[in-house]
């Protein structure tokens, strides 16, 4: 394939603007090892022209995804590769870097299946029904990828980014998501898996019913949960945190609001980021180590949450240029 046209295709899923028919197409192109050479060009191309000055945000961001490919890397049968560019890709192209990714764990195990894959922008939720009768409600910035009818004696979900599950029940055939390492089986209930690509944590919150929670490759360790109980997986340390919590307040976005309950800094700012669909820069002299506790109503807009952000936060105001939000402390000149 001609070097150009390899660049306008991955701009294109780079920039999201590519038909959703055709993504599964690139994604089954960009697991095998043909125009190799040209695709880490175009990529390399493409980062270099998309990548700005680096902060505090982009630099943790850059640090998980390049912990999750060196995870992903330690598991994969011989023969496997990842090519070079997600060295060094980060926020920018964890679309592309999510739909390679889960789109290989896929052809692996559903071999000439028709899958349908959804990616969900930042900006926007999407209820998607299931073969199953099951729904989904899908968060900003998620992939999901399911077949188009369930075989088999599992019902399998691929999901990479958070989204909420109405599960109908089925006891011949328990209802499996796969993401971030873990399998999160039900046979019917309602719950709600958090794993966003970058981001070192697995959290799942059950609603109602039960669900048991286990390493994809130890299906024998399993941790059970009942509604209001909440488990979050660390992947980099291989262990669960389990806690009881209000389900409530973990599935307030599907009715349009954002409630953190002591979280850090940069998790309400990539909750806000894929909310709003903007981009945070943060001066280096802002504390992050703090956790905050904050709601935001399905009415209030950008400004009206950062105003509230600022106020919780302290000291610190903001500059609205574009799609991207500059924080820094108050009465301290910014140059542009």
């Amino acid at each position: 394939m001609q070097p150009d046209r390899i660049y306008k295709i991955l701009r294109r899923v780079v920039d999201g603007t590519l038909p959703e028919p055709h993504r599964e197409t690139v994604f089954r192109w960009l697991i095998h090892r043909k125009d190799q050479t040209e695709k880490d060009r175009a990529i390399q191309q493409i980062w270099n022209e998309t990548s700005t000055e680096a902060d505090e945000t982009l630099e943790y961001s850059l640090q998980t995804v390049r912990r999750r490919i060196q995870s992903l890397e330690q598991k994969q049968p011989a023969g496997f590769f990842f090519p070079s560019w997600l060295r060094y890709a980060a926020m920018i192209l964890l679309p592309l870097i999510t739909g390679l990714t889960v789109w290989y764990t896929v052809e692996s195990k559903y071999a000439g299946a028709e899958m349908i894959e959804c990616y969900v922008p930042n900006g926007q939720q999407q209820i998607i029904q299931l073969p199953d009768g099951s729904h989904m409600r899908v968060n900003a910035g998620t992939l999901v990828i399911y077949p188009n009818k369930f075989t088999g004696n599992k019902r399998t979900v691929y999901l990479a980014g958070e989204a909420n599950f109405s599960v109908e029940k089925d006891r011949k055939k328990p209802f499996i998501v796969r993401t971030g390492g873990l399998n999160v089986q039900v046979l019917g209930t309602k719950f709600n898996v958090e794993s966003y690509p970058g981001s070192g944590t697995v959290i799942t919150t059950v609603e109602e019913g039960s669900v048991a929670v286990f390493k994809e490759n130890d299906p024998t360790h399993r941790v059970t949960l009942q509604p209001d109980d909440q488990v979050i997986y660390l992947p980099g340390e291989n262990r669960f945190i389990t806690s009881v919590v209000d389900a409530d307040d973990y599935a307030a976005w599907t009715q349009g609001e954002l409630r953190f309950i002591n979280k850090s800094l940069h998790e309400v700012i990539a909750t806000l980021e894929r909310r709003y669909d903007i981009r945070f820069r943060i001066d280096k002299e802002i504390e992050s180590s703090d956790l905050y506790t904050m709601k935001f109503k399905l009415h209030e807009t950008l400004e009206d949450a950062l105003d509230v952000f600022c106020q919780i936060v302290g000291n610190v105001t903001y500059r609205k240029e574009g799609q991207t939000v500059r924080l820094f402390r108050e009465r301290k000149e910014v140059t542009p």
